[in-house]
């Protein structure tokens, strides 16, 4: 998890952001977090 923390970490948003973007449909955050989560 820590890898993935790190990653966010480097896009510019917080962790909370980002559980607050997964539970929140429609999010900005939620589609950013999937072309992230891509390995690229």
């Amino acid at each position: 998890m820590t890898n993935y923390a790190a990653h966010w970490g480097r896009s510019g948003y917080p962790q909370i952001a980002i559980r607050f973007g997964y539970g929140t449909p429609g999010h900005r955050t939620r589609r950013r977090a999937v072309t992230d989560a891509l390995p690229g």
